[in-house]
């Protein structure tokens, strides 16, 4: 997630997640609470992209990225997979 769908501000982090499992996030800005279990792939190509060049190209350990980034880590592993089939550096 990277956005408010309120007030598009990009303070949002995870709040909680509902007995259905979808994902609740919070607005540190506007403060409301709002679900992304309409929104799948809620995450841009570019965040992708930072995310594994940082635990892939820099000495970050996983908890740190995740920590940082607030994924989990199975999407991190998924992304790496990813990845890997297309980086030249990696393979």
């Amino acid at each position: 997630m990277s956005s408010c769908m309120y007030c598009a501000s990009d303070h949002v982090q995870k709040n909680w997640k509902l007995a259905s499992w979808w994902q609740r996030w919070k607005c540190n800005t506007c403060s409301k609470q709002f679900s992304t279990w309409w929104a799948r792939d809620t995450y841009s190509p570019e965040f992708k992209k930072q995310v594994i060049d940082e635990y892939c190209h820099t000495p970050n350990q996983a908890r740190a990225v995740l920590e940082k980034y607030g994924i989990s880590s199975r999407t991190l592993v998924k992304w790496k997979k990813e990845h890997l089939s297309s980086c030249k550096q990696c393979n």
